[in-house]
């Protein structure tokens, strides 16, 4: 069927407007947009937080690499100096090695030759001694021989005089004997005959014969008596004989004993010389092992004393005194280590932040050794005994102690086992263990101290002097003498002109009237015996007396200059053509302090300005050398007096090539209230203990 296209046909029939249902669509709508509106500013706030993580994420990574590329920097640069002196060791051992072959070279051929000129000395010595040995031989059998012969006919002449006295007086006795027994018996026959002829005679004279007869057989029996003591007295003649004989016979047996064991004595006394030049050759041959020993012993030790550094820091902490309170917090996080405590914790006092909360902080801080309150005298020099050893080996060596005032750097230096009074002893030890391997020394020792930039000499009349404007003239009216610093580039001694000096080692024949007594006070109670003893014991003493101490808010008594006491050893071995200079330098600080908190005023004031000055030069000389590339970099040891005087002592290099070792002694209080000055002290050793320089060469 067609369809025909009308006006109904192509208009289209829609429904009327419908509101209700257009508000529903329109509030459903809102309410799906409405979700995610707040589905997207939540998606919008957690990619807010993510950004910002991310921000700060992107920060700390960006920090830390720039951490690491500086710590990448420094430890590239640690490295190559550790090359660089890997290098350089290795390098001097080679040299130390050739030159040490050549010397044994030098020394075997030397030894050589010695002992060729020994043996034909000995040789000739020995040739001569044995012809000498013959000739005593010929003439002491000559003379034994006419010995015997004389003491033969001596004693034949005794033996045939006594036998021929004894006969002859044997026979006298027996002729004797005989005349008188005759004359007896004639007399007998003569009374017989009487009897007989004079029968008649009274009976009186008849016992008159009995007794006479009575009496001659007595006298009979008494010449009997004697006849048998004579033959006693001729046996004991004839033994006597016999002995002499047998003292004949030994003595003849003795003269030939000696003659035949002559030879024998002659090649004991060839073996006995042998031994002996044996013994002599042993000797020599330890003496020069012990010297060899002595040589690594010192290689060894330098190389020690390098590995630990030239420059050393200690620290030292002393302990509360009577009547002190309010301690600071300090731990000690390895004092139980083998090696001793490096380590310490220092707690600042409590502060209160913008905010008002407490702040707590601490302070970690790292040196070759720490020492804490308990630590006597003598636990601290026993870790500076190879440090002051060295300088028996030639080599340069100061200690300086440093601290504020009241802090105990005197007390330390030169106290009861202090480091003054045991270094002489240490060296007076090992000056007489050298002397059996052939080394002597002589010790020479000066006091000085640095007084507002002057040099003032301690063993003299250091404050004779005004101290007001005119320096030049003294309350007595003499001029002060000048003190100037002399450094000898060829040598690499420092002097100082017009300067004292005692000879400490060795002493002196006639040592009473030295050392002289102090210039005032009373006199020590005991100086000693030794000399040494008491010339040490007499230069702390006036140094003591003439040093200036001051009272001020810290310390009631405050050392207001540096004293140095300088050791100078001269060495020389005979037997090797050796020797050896070495410099000890034992510097006594004096107290860093704050205009503030000293309440310095006037002169007090001015001494406080020159002794922060030359601490501060102290320092930039320190670091100076810690950054010296080459033998031209500039180090300001002219900034001071106390400096320029330690120049060829504090670590670095001297123009002829020695150079020296240094500890710098780090002494602080215990006090909280002296918290600002431990700080800076601690902060200084900081510095002090980052700064590196090269291996130490003795002259």
């Amino acid at each position: 069927m067609p369809v025909f296209l009308t006006k109904e046909s192509l208009t289209p029939v829609l429904p009327a407007w419908d509101t209700k249902g257009r508000l529903e669509d329109m509030e459903q709508y809102f309410i799906a947009l409405k979700s995610e509106v707040q589905a997207a500013q939540s998606s919008k706030t957690s990619l807010d937080e993510s950004l910002a993580l991310y921000k700060s994420r992107l920060q700390e990574v960006t920090a830390e690499n720039q951490e690491l590329s500086a710590r990448n920097r420094t430890l590239t640069a640690d490295v190559e100096r550790a090359r660089n002196d890997l290098h350089t060791t290795t390098t001097d051992f080679t040299h130390a090695r050739r030159d040490h072959e050549r010397a044994i070279q030098d020394l075997e051929t030397r030894h050589d030759r010695e002992l060729a000129s020994v043996s034909q000395k000995l040789e000739k010595e020995v040739e001569l001694v044995s012809r000498e040995r013959e000739r005593d031989a010929d003439r002491f059998r000559r003379e034994m021989d006419e010995a015997k012969q004389q003491w033969r006919r001596q004693k034949d002449d005794e033996t045939a005089g006594l036998t021929t006295a004894h006969w002859d007086e044997l026979a006298q006795l027996k002729a004797d004997h005989g005349t008188e027994t005759a004359a007896l018996q004639r007399q007998v026959d003569e009374l017989r005959l009487a009897g007989e002829s004079r029968a008649t005679e009274s009976a009186g004279e008849v016992q008159n014969l009995r007794d006479t007869i009575m009496n001659l057989e007595n006298q009979l029996q008494s010449a009997n008596v004697v006849a048998e003591s004579l033959r006693t007295r001729i046996a004991a003649d004839e033994a006597r004989y016999a002995a002499l004989e047998q003292e004949k016979a030994a003595l003849v047996s003795k003269t030939h004993f000696l003659e035949g064991n002559q030879e024998a004595q002659s090649l004991e006394f060839t073996t006995m010389s042998q031994k002996l030049q044996d013994a002599i050759d042993a000797k020599d041959a330890t003496l020069t092992t012990l010297r060899k020993e002595e040589m690594l012993r010192r290689k060894l030790n330098a190389t020690i004393l390098e590995l630990r550094g030239n420059i050393r820091v200690f620290a030292r902490t002393r302990p509360l005194l009577q009547g002190e309170e309010e301690p600071a917090k300090v731990d000690y996080p390895d004092v139980d280590a083998l090696d001793g405590g490096k380590e310490m914790v220092v707690h600042a006092p409590t502060t209160l932040s913008a905010t008002g909360k407490e702040r707590n902080e601490k302070h970690n801080y790292a040196f070759d050794r720490v020492f804490g309150p308990c630590s006597a005298n003598d636990q601290v020099f026993a870790d500076c005994r190879d440090l002051i050893q060295s300088v028996v080996d030639g080599y340069n060596v100061s200690i300086l102690s440093y601290g504020q005032t009241g802090s105990g750097k005197t007390y330390g230096m030169s106290g009861p086992d202090g480091i003054i009074p045991s270094s002489i002893a240490l060296l007076l030890s090992e000056m007489q263990r050298l002397l059996e391997k052939g080394w002597e020394y002589a010790v020479e020792a000066s006091f000085v101290e640095v007084y507002n930039e002057t040099i003032n000499d301690l063993l003299g009349d250091a404050k004779s002097w005004d101290e007001g404007e005119d320096l030049g003239a003294s309350i007595r009216g003499k001029r002060k003498e000048k003190h100037e610093i002399h450094h000898d580039a060829i040598t690499g001694r420092t002097t100082v002109t017009n300067l004292s000096s005692v000879m400490l080692w060795p002493p002196p024949e006639n040592d009473g009237q030295w050392p002289p007594a102090a210039p005032t006070g009373s006199q020590p109670a005991d100086l000693g015996t030794s000399y040494t003893e008491k010339a040490v014991q007499q230069l702390l003493d006036t140094a003591a007396k003439n040093r200036r101490v001051a009272a001020t808010k810290s310390n009631e008594r405050s050392s207001r200059s540096h004293s140095i006491f300088m050791l100078t050893l001269h060495g020389r071995c005979a037997a090797t053509n050796a020797s050896s200079e070495g410099v000890l330098n034992l510097v006594d600080l004096a107290g860093s302090e704050r205009l503030k908190q000293s309440g310095a005023e006037g002169s007090r004031a001015k001494e406080t300005a020159a002794i922060n000055k030359s601490l501060s030069s102290l320092g930039d000389v320190i670091a100076a050398l810690g950054n010296k590339k080459g033998d031209d970099s500039h180090v300001p040891y002219r900034n001071s007096k106390l400096t320029y005087l330690l120049q060829s002592s504090l670590g670095g290099t001297a123009a002829n090539g020695k150079s020296s070792r240094t500890l710098m002694l780090l002494h602080l209080s215990p006090l909280q209230a002296h918290w600002q000055e431990s700080r800076s002290s601690l902060l200084f050793g900081s510095k002090v203990q980052g700064t590196h320089i090269g291996a130490a060469k003795k002259r």
